[in-house]
């Protein structure tokens, strides 16, 4: 399983405050970077310069799910404005210092 972050402060970026704002508190999984050697640019919600540049990369689809099960409004937002959000292996970015790393569970050894 990958690195696990928790968002604990209200991203940066072109949707509105509200909607930001219902980022706060979820868990997510950092997606899995790419093997090819391709850069990707990285753009903001609405296009233009990404606020969120070297921040964690979270799988699009994994990442609006979680924002439907938290804010069914926010996550419509997030349909009719950003639409390209939900095409295939797209990634949404969290800048890093809104977010923190889960640990990981320590793992008990049986035998002691």
């Amino acid at each position: 399983m990958g690195e696990r972050i928790r968002i604990i402060d209200t991203p940066p970026g072109q949707a509105p405050e509200w909607v930001r704002k219902q980022w706060v508190g979820l868990e997510l999984t950092v997606a899995d970077e790419p093997q090819d050697d391709e850069p990707r640019v990285q753009y903001g919600a609405r296009g233009g310069a990404s606020q969120n540049l070297g921040g964690y990369k979270i799988d699009a689809e994994v990442a609006l799910g979680a924002l439907a099960e938290k804010s069914l409004l926010a996550a419509r937002w997030w349909e009719d404005h950003a639409p390209t959000a939900f095409l295939p292996s797209s990634m949404l970015v969290f800048r890093r210092d809104v977010c923190e790393v889960i640990p990981e569970p320590q793992k008990v050894d049986p035998q002691g």
